[in-house]
């Protein structure tokens, strides 16, 4: 009887202490910020398009591959239009539907997850992307992406807690090295026209024709040689 009464205390313990733990990691938010060595005008030329952004560099990759976006609502990438991006995750089918919710050329724009294949969310409230550029001088611009959003499935809780680069790009995070890899080549190629960079490797993705239904040419981007990389 003491046996069972023990137990009993020791599993009361650890579910109080687990539901403090998963109540302090329910607000979700990152910040991390790089260095761009191009003028703010070109920088946000390089990073304005926020679905090829993602679809070249999510973060995650050994979990997320995303082979293909098209529009599902609005022209262009400008504030209100949505976005279909497919592919795999963790080897199997996969897709998610993103919102471009702020555009301010040529200072910020925002993003949320609308949904996903695999109910990520259901698991989250108040969900938000924001990319910010400030001028840091002549040629360089500070490049700051903020990541938000209020956890409230258990499921997604515990994730956060024992893998949170997975729940992270499930969020549709970016890895800030692989973006800056890339457009400080292109810089570079610029500068030096005779070199072979480029900002990415092959992904396709339609160019949203009349119709917003994606039928026009597709596009091809090019994420940078080597690889994206998932860090910061």
């Amino acid at each position: 009887m003491i046996v069972w009464i023990v137990a009993l205390a020791l599993a009361l313990a650890l579910a109080v202490a687990l539901a403090v733990l998963l109540s302090r990691r329910s607000l979700l938010g990152h910040e991390r910020s790089v260095i761009l060595h191009l003028p703010g005008e070109r920088a946000w030329e390089a990073v304005h398009d926020f679905p090829s952004l993602h679809a070249a560099h999510a973060r995650g990759r050994q979990h997320l591959v995303i082979r293909e976006t098209a529009p599902r609502k609005g022209q262009g990438p400008g504030a209100g239009s949505v976005w279909r991006q497919s592919g795999s995750w963790s080897g199997g089918r996969y897709w998610a539907d993103l919102e471009v919710t702020e555009y301010d050329p040529p200072r910020r724009l925002s993003v949320r997850l609308l949904r996903d294949s695999i109910g990520t969310h259901r698991g989250v409230l108040r969900h938000r992307c924001d990319l910010t550029l400030v001028d840091e001088g002549p040629a360089a611009t500070k490049l700051t992406w903020r990541l938000s959003a209020r956890i409230v499935s258990a499921r997604l809780a515990v994730m956060g807690l024992v893998s949170p680069d997975r729940l992270r790009a499930r969020l549709l995070d970016l890895s800030l090295r692989s973006v800056k890899r890339a457009i400080d080549g292109r810089a570079r190629q610029e500068d030096r026209p005779g070199e072979a960079l480029t900002l990415h490797d092959e992904v396709e993705r339609p160019v949203p024709g009349a119709d917003g239904r994606g039928e026009a040419p597709r596009a091809t981007l090019r994420p940078p040689a080597g690889g994206p990389r998932d860090q910061p």
